[in-house]
């Protein structure tokens, strides 16, 4: 078990029910993400990590010593930040959906070195949160083999980008529900002023790997579809879950 030892006024919320650290148990070398509550984002991550490579955007969350001790990389930043807009999700199913955040470092968001964007993975309906947020099981339909996928990021000007589209992996050859058309659909809603490139859904009466796009349709990574909707902060933005 680590600790945090250090002189910090924020270092009580790791034992809190503010901060969750990662569902593997850290070991001494390696970084320990973790999730926060609803609407704030990690705010820690390794201070060398500069670029969206392989080992850096997984060295996000306090760093945990060969001695026992979780170090916090940043001392004078909060564990979290307040998420910088909200996209509210609207679930008109008779059932819960978990929706899961993969966690890099930082908020994801890379907004510090590259303009990437968060990645959320919309799973079945009544999958439970204990399945709905393992990755690397391609026999299940959950975790990163989700049928869609939301990104989210936010320009410097305020503007929201919200793509919505089709899993990658879920449309591989390899995958062996990859032809299965699930029961929901997903699309963006935006209301008010200043949004643009509507409409953007996923209806599953359409087939497998078909949107209903605006000018910003697109073919993405490994031929998956995707829609993109930008909005600025005077327009309320929102994805809805639909039959």
């Amino acid at each position: 078990m680590f600790q945090v030892r250090i002189q910090n006024p924020i270092s009580h919320f790791v034992s809190s029910d503010n901060l969750w650290t990662h569902a593997n148990i850290p070991t001494g070398g390696n970084w320990c993400p973790y999730a926060c509550t609803s609407g704030k984002l990690m705010n820690q991550w390794n201070p060398a990590s500069v670029a969206y490579v392989d080992p850096d955007k997984e060295q996000g969350g306090l760093y945990c010593g060969e001695d026992g001790i979780a170090h916090i990389p940043f001392p004078d930043r909060d564990f979290y930040i307040k998420a910088p807009a909200k996209f509210a999700t609207l679930n008109l199913l008779n059932k819960h959906v978990m929706i899961c955040q993969t966690v890099l470092s930082g908020d994801e968001d890379f907004t510090y070195s590259a303009q990437t964007s968060a990645s959320l993975y919309i799973n079945y309906p009544a999958v439970e949160v204990d399945d709905a947020c393992v990755w690397d099981n391609n026999t299940f339909r959950a975790g990163n083999w989700v049928p869609y996928t939301l990104g989210l990021n936010m320009r410097e000007d305020g503007e929201i980008f919200a793509t919505l589209g089709w899993n990658t992996i879920w449309i591989e050859p390899t995958t062996t529900f990859w032809d299965e058309v699930p029961p929901f659909g997903a699309r963006i809603i935006c209301e008010g002023v200043g949004f643009h490139d509507a409409p953007c859904e996923i209806n599953p009466v359409n087939g497998v790997n078909q949107v209903i796009a605006g000018p910003n349709g697109l073919i993405g990574v490994g031929v998956a579809a995707a829609c993109i909707v930008t909005a600025l902060q005077t327009a309320e933005s929102r994805m809805e879950l639909f039959y």
